[in-house]
């Protein structure tokens, strides 16, 4: 079975199936459609919970989701196993697991198996038609620029919240993509009490924090500006968690990586940053950051992401925060 984002609500009110594995790159899609099966798993009565954060495809010893696929919950009620990996493959032994696991499903518990977006190419393996065989697999697409007014209108509506075309249209030209900061502005315009916005309340309430906001930290960064450090202080002294903003810049960066390869391969920047639909006031900013990044430096600032990411989640020594200050410094200079 194939399923939409959207379309999980309410399959998820019936019975839930063996497995399903989330895949895509937006952040706060993939985040909510997990939440929203943890959700339907307590309502099902399913209170044990297994995480394995794969670091390593293969050091990942893949016996454990056989074991996991076998034992009793120590309460002896359903189990919910969570498999997160830190890609999109899988490897020989992984694929042969997946298989196996598939094929022999304990009807009390549920695999949730999340990664970045999976290649057409994948959809034809055994493993993949396996998992489809008898769970779901939820892709979630990349919000295009020209679809992101139309998304923050949507998710608006379902807050009883309307917004005109040219509100929505102001939110994503401010949010420039992140639908985290999307979902945060949207919120911020529930809280005024008002169930219709106008341009100017919108201008106005959208511009309070503006400064302050992740992509603006990132936008600073990436313009080789020490303010951005400033900015992440502010960000922390409010209590923000610090994944999504890593999250945010690890997207920014792989963008950057993008525009270094397609550099390297000898096609143009504005040829590299058209062919990724950029929004128009962000090419200054990603020309600044390719000036003086480029592809090797570019590859270890992807390497500081993990870093700070495996930090935050506790499978690594460290100041998440620290290290964040650091990388935003690499950037900058």
């Amino acid at each position: 079975m194939q399923l939409r984002p959207d379309q999980l609500p309410k399959h998820l009110s019936g019975q839930l199936l063996p497995i399903y594995w989330l895949h895509g790159d937006e952040t706060l899609i993939i985040q909510e459609s997990q939440e929203a099966i943890l959700k339907a798993c307590r309502q099902q009565g399913i209170s044990e919970r297994e995480v394995y954060t794969i670091d390593n495809i293969k050091q990942f010893n893949w016996n454990e989701l056989d074991n996991a696929n076998a034992s009793m919950s120590l309460f002896g009620d359903r189990k919910l196993i969570e498999l997160r990996l830190p890609g999109n493959t899988l490897g020989d032994a992984g694929s042969k697991a997946i298989q196996a696991y598939a094929s022999n499903a304990n009807p009390d518990n549920v695999l949730l198996i999340t990664s970045s977006k999976l290649e057409k190419a994948q959809f034809n393996s055994k493993w993949f038609k396996a998992v489809q065989d008898v769970g779901a697999t939820v892709q979630v697409w990349e919000i295009k620029t020209s679809d992101l007014p139309a998304w923050i209108h949507s998710r608006a509506a379902k807050k009883q919240l309307h917004l005109s075309s040219d509100v929505s249209t102001l939110i994503a030209e401010r949010v420039q993509g992140n639908l985290l900061a999307a979902a945060q502005e949207i919120d911020k315009l529930v809280m005024t009490g008002h169930t219709e916005i106008d341009l100017e309340t919108a201008d106005t309430v959208v511009a309070d924090s503006a400064r302050f906001s992740v992509f603006a930290m990132t936008d600073t960064a990436f313009l080789g500006e020490s303010s951005c450090l400033s900015i992440l202080d502010h960000l922390r002294a409010e209590g923000n968690d610090i994944v999504p903003i890593n999250s945010w810049v690890t997207r920014e960066i792989r963008t950057g990586l993008e525009i270094c390869e397609a550099i390297e391969r000898g096609q143009s920047l504005d040829s590299a940053m058209n062919s990724l639909r950029l929004w128009q006031s962000k090419k200054p900013i990603y020309q600044a950051f390719t000036n003086r990044v480029k592809l090797r430096k570019a590859m270890r600032l992807l390497q500081q992401c993990k870093e700070i990411d495996h930090i935050s989640k506790g499978m690594a020594e460290g100041n998440a925060w620290v290290a964040m200050s650091r990388l935003l410094l690499n950037i900058s200079r």
